[in-house]
């Protein structure tokens, strides 16, 4: 993971920079989606079993529903979800979920739930290195954005539809436990690098990550409030969040400018 090969002479295993392509946004994610639109025919010809029982389940629940357990069905399949979120749970039990048994199988859960319990650590590690109050502005600005994707992907903010958010939550963690490489982090370090026209610190993708998991597990609070089919107070709360983190931010820059 990233930690093993980022460490600096502090030993606080992050780098101040991370080292990155020069590649942009749209040129990774461009090849990312020519990779994977290639190997559709595959995924589809090794996971299309389990993907069409999910499919006539879903219609099953939607439609008719199932006595006793098709509520707990509905929660763990995401059957209520919105298009979106439904895409993303084949994707993420198709990317994540699956191999992870399947190496909780090879070599006992010790290993994987070591490796998750590292990259906590490191992810607490990054929060300390920012301080608090870049924390805090990061917190607020993708956690707002994780709040605003949670109503996204269950459309009300629903419990019932609730299980997508988790879900995607646990892949970030999984996403930071596997380093530098992996796609997603190498989009945001892009990403990051085209808007703010310099690099990201592995301790802002590390922080970064975790505050977008916690806005999606905090995606359930505004649904508590009142819902009805369309409810986009989910919406509303994260783009409250991300104000406050850029207000934050230029009351920030303000004041460093005044004591140069």
């Amino acid at each position: 993971m990233a930690l093993s090969r980022a460490r600096d002479s502090g030993g606080s295993g992050l780098q101040t920079r991370s080292t990155v392509s020069d590649q942009s946004f749209f040129t990774i994610l461009g090849g990312m989606a020519t990779r994977n639109v290639r190997h559709v025919p595959r995924a589809l010809l090794k996971n299309w079993a389990w993907m069409a029982a999910l499919s006539v389940l879903w219609l099953v629940l939607m439609t008719y529903g199932l006595p006793v357990i098709g509520s707990v069905l509905v929660f763990l399949t995401a059957a209520y979800a919105t298009f979106v979120g439904k895409a993303l749970y084949l994707s993420i039990v198709h990317s994540t979920v699956i191999p992870r048994l399947a190496q909780i199988r090879r070599s006992g859960i010790g290993e994987v739930a070591g490796k998750y319990k590292q990259t906590l650590g490191v992810t607490g590690r990054a929060f300390s290195l920012l301080g608090g109050k870049e924390s805090l502005r990061v917190l607020l600005l993708f956690g707002g954005a994780g709040i605003a994707f949670s109503n996204l992907v269950t459309r009300n903010n629903a419990t019932d539809k609730y299980f997508i958010c988790v879900l995607a939550a646990g892949w970030l963690l999984d996403t930071l436990s596997l380093g530098a490489g992996s796609m997603p982090i190498r989009l945001f370090q892009a990403g990051y690098r085209d808007v703010a026209k310099r690099s990201a610190s592995f301790e802002l993708v590390y922080a970064a990550f975790a505050s977008f998991a916690v806005g999606l597990a905090l995606g359930f609070v505004p649904g508590l409030f009142g819902r009805s089919y369309w409810d986009y107070k989910g919406y509303i709360l994260g783009a409250v969040c991300i104000a406050g983190s850029l207000v934050l931010g230029s009351v920030g820059s303000r004041n460093a400018k005044r004591q140069a």
